[in-house]
Order: structure tokens, then C-alpha cells, then sequence
């Protein structure tokens, strides 16, 4: 009797499981149907999948079912809570030195085209003889990690890296000796300043050196590794992002401006304002709560210039809009987009200087924050970002008159493959590859074909 007694009790206590763990799942179905779907992660800062379109051939392939598996995980009820649960339990595990590691990278060339899947032109361009022996895969990026309560990416670049980076400055100048001066910045990042020798895997100053080693001597390099040790302990870099600060851009302007014949702008002539509760985006990486106690803010300078600007958006660069020079309503994760407004594929600013001299400035992200200071010195810049560009850069240049042409890098871009085959290629410009015209018939070889 008691058996047949505890028999039902276990078996009513499984139907009671079975309803909570159907009723689960039905509630979680209806709340993910009805409610809307968000297409920013604000905790993973980034897209999130939208819902795939059907067809036959997607579904048969597999892709369609692929993407509607990403659909749903991106958009599970209540998942930005549970993430953010997640990695507060996370950071709660194990304990706690004066050095974290992290293995991810922040990919900063995303959206960028693999050169070897663009229409370059076999002629001009054919990536398979640009390829560095055992380089052209390996990213510069060997981690993050968390020293003194600041966000370090672990610089992994090599000579052999660093050599080909110089020679597509070389090509640059080679192309346009005759037509404007190239200049080469390289700019070093925290761990140059900030992270003991023992944990590096690599120096950036001995890389950037000697890539300015390799430099045709018509190149006008610019020294801004030896311009920031001066001011190493002020705030030239953010604890919280990969990107520099606008104070540690002031100080390569003026290196750069020793080396192009200008008197750089004062700081304190220029309007400063600031941008405070910023988090970045080695912070959205890490997750780390050391730097979410220590924080930044994003600090920039207005020149005292009329500007016209326009820009060209990432996607579709043969748009064209009224731009910024300063997005002044950039806040919280986004401030640092301050600076243009945004990654566009090109900014074109008309100044009301009239001195002759014209700037095309090819850079990543890195270069957003030095562009504005380059207003107060040409009557135009533009300002081109090479991972969305796609128009040849030569005809550019030719058609307006462009006097100075300044392909900027940070260490890690400048000892990435991708990013130097891509500039190099756009020198000339994409162009599509026609089909060979095919060979008149004559009159015999029709007589052969009818044989």
C-alpha cells in the first residue's frame, strides 16, 4: 500500500514538472512572438540578427534554417538581463591580481572587404604576389589585457609586417612623386606607455622604427611615438577603449605639423568640451568591473574655423549628405563617434583657408579623432576611410589638386595584411573586370566552323 502510495506521488510530482517545463516553454514562445525585437545589443554592442528571408533554394542549402537559429538566439525574451547576469557571475569567479587576460580582439577593419573578393584589377593589383610569407594571415592582435585598471591590447606585429607596410607608402609615393607630398603617421597604443616589458609580446617603437627605416627618403614621416612619451602621464589614451583620446591626437598634430610647415593651433585657442560617462569598447569586450569603476570621458577641442562637410555613408558611398566635423549629441558607448559623427566612408570638409594646400587624409577609426585639427592649415580635406572606400584615390587626387596626402595607421593596422593590400589597391581603384572581346571571324575560319 505504501508503495502504490509513493509511486503516485512521484508520478504526480513528474506531471507537475512536465506542466512548469511545458508551461515555460509556451511562455517564453508567446512572449517571443509578441514582443518587439530589438536590433541593437546595447550589452554586446552590436547588430543583432534579423529575421531571414525564405526561399527554397536557402532552405534546401541549409542557410535558411542556419540564420533562423541565429534569429532566435539573438532575440531570446529577456536576454540582454540574462547576459548581463552572466557576465556579473563571471567576473565574480576565481581570484582577483593586478593583471587580467583576455584572448578576444576588438576587430576594428569590420565591414571591410577582403581585397582578394574585390573587382581590383589583375592588372594593377593581384594580391597573390602581395602575400608576406607567413604573415598574411596573423592578426597584430594577441589580446586584451587589464593592467592598473586599464584596457591594454597585447601588440603582436613583425618586421616582415611592418616592411611591406612601408612599401605600400613607397608605392603611394612612387605613383605621385609628381603630383603631392605622402606623409606616413604611425601611432603606437597604451601598451607602448603603460604595460611592463615582461608582459609584452612585441614593441611597437621598434616596429614603427624600423618601418620608418624602410621609407623612400621623399617620404616625410612623423614621429609621434617620441611626442607622446612626453606626455605619457596625462590622459592620452582611454582606459576603457582601443581608440586614443583627443588630447593624445593633439600632440601628434603637432609633430605634424613641424614636419608640413605649420604652426600648430594652441589648445586653449580652441573651444574645449567634454562628453563624461563614456565606456568603450575594450570595456564592452571584457565586461571587466575595474573598468567600469574607473570609467573615461571623451574630451575634444573645436577649432575656431567655417567649415562646409560633407559625408559619404559606409554602405553606399556614392551618397553624399551635409555632415559634422563634431556630432555633438554622441554620448554614453558612442562618444568617441564625436569626431565626424561616425566611421563614413569619406568626409569632405571645405575650410575658408586659402593658402593653396589640400589634404587627403587615409585612415581607420584611429584617425577620426586627429582630422578636426587639420582644418585650421588646408582649403579642403578628405578624409577617407579605406575599409569603405571603393573609388580609385589617384583620380581623386587629380581632380582636385590635392597637394599632401597622409596615409595614417595605428601599430595594429599597420602590420595587418588586409588592411595595406587594401590600400594599396585603392590607389588606383577597383575596377570591373570586363570580359575579353572576342576575335572577329573571317571568312575562312566561318568556312572551318561550318566543316
Amino acid at each position: 500500500m505504501k508503495k502504490t502510495s509513493s509511486t503516485k506521488s512521484k508520478i504526480l510530482l513528474i506531471q507537475f514538472g512536465t506542466y512548469i517545463f511545458v508551461g515555460i516553454l509556451l511562455t517564453f514562445g508567446l512572449l517571443f512572438s509578441i514582443l518587439p525585437k530589438q536590433k541593437i545589443s546595447e550589452n554586446e554592442k552590436r547588430a543583432l540578427a534579423p529575421m531571414p528571408t525564405f526561399s527554397w533554394s536557402s532552405l534546401w542549402s541549409g542557410k535558411y534554417l542556419d540564420s533562423l537559429d541565429t534569429f532566435v538566439a539573438d532575440n531570446f525574451p529577456f536576454r540582454e538581463g540574462f547576459m548581463q547576469t552572466n557576465f556579473m557571475l563571471s567576473q565574480m569567479r576565481g581570484f582577483k591580481s593586478e593583471v587580467s587576460f583576455y584572448k578576444q580582439e576588438v576587430v576594428t577593419n569590420a565591414g571591410m572587404e577582403k581585397v582578394q573578393d574585390s573587382t581590383a584589377s589583375e592588372k594593377e593589383f593581384n594580391p597573390e604576389d602581395e602575400i608576406i610569407e607567413g604573415e598574411a594571415e596573423k592578426s597584430p592582435i594577441r589580446g586584451v589585457m587589464i593592467y592598473n585598471d586599464m584596457a591594454i591590447q597585447m601588440f603582436g606585429g613583425t618586421d616582415a609586417a611592418a616592411k611591406y607596410s612601408a612599401e605600400v607608402v613607397n608605392y603611394f609615393q612612387e605613383v605621385l612623386k609628381n603630383k603631392a607630398q605622402v606623409y606616413c603617421i604611425v601611432v603606437p597604443t597604451h601598451q607602448e606607455f603603460y604595460l611592463p616589458h615582461k608582459y609584452r609580446h612585441s614593441s611597437e617603437k621598434k616596429n614603427i622604427e624600423y618601418l620608418y627605416s624602410q621609407l623612400n627618403p621623399n617620404v616625410k614621416s612623423v614621429d609621434v611615438t617620441s611626442a607622446l612619451y612626453k606626455h605619457k602621464n596625462e590622459y592620452i589614451y582611454f582606459n576603457t577603449d582601443h581608440h586614443w583620446t583627443g588630447l593624445g591626437a593633439y600632440y601628434a598634430y603637432q609633430e605634424f605639423c613641424k614636419v608640413a610647415d605649420f604652426e600648430p593651433i594652441p589648445l586653449e585657442k580652441m573651444e574645449r568640451k567634454v562628453i563624461n560617462g563614456f565606456l568603450g569598447s575594450l570595456y564592452w569586450l571584457t565586461r571587466d568591473k575595474r573598468l567600469k569603476e574607473k570609467g573615461d570621458s571623451v574630451v575634444y577641442h573645436k577649432p575656431d574655423v567655417k567649415c562646409e562637410v560633407f559625408s559619404h555613408p559606409k554602405k553606399n558611398p556614392e551618397k553624399r549628405f551635409g555632415g559634422l566635423l563634431f556630432a555633438e549629441f554622441a554620448k554614453d558607448g558612442a562618444a568617441y563617434s564625436v569626431y565626424l559623427g561616425d566611421d563614413f566612408s569619406l568626409v569632405q570638409v571645405n575650410t575658408e583657408i586659402k593658402n593653396g594646400r589640400k589634404a587627403m587624409l587615409i585612415k581607420n577609426s584611429y584617425g577620426n579623432a586627429f582630422s578636426p585639427y587639420l582644418v585650421s592649415h588646408f582649403e579642403q580635406i578628405f578624409i577617407v576611410d579605406y575599409r569603405y572606400w571603393n573609388k580609385s584615390l589617384l583620380k581623386m587626387i587629380e581632380e582636385h589638386k590635392i597637394t599632401d596626402v597622409i596615409l595614417f595607421h595605428y601599430s595594429f593596422s599597420a602590420n595587418t595584411t588586409p588592411d595595406l593590400q587594401r590600400i594599396k589597391a585603392l590607389l588606383k581603384g577597383f575596377e570591373e573586370k570586363k570580359p575579353k572581346p572576342q576575335a572577329t571571324k573571317t571568312k575562312d575560319t566561318l568556312k572551318k566552323d561550318s566543316l
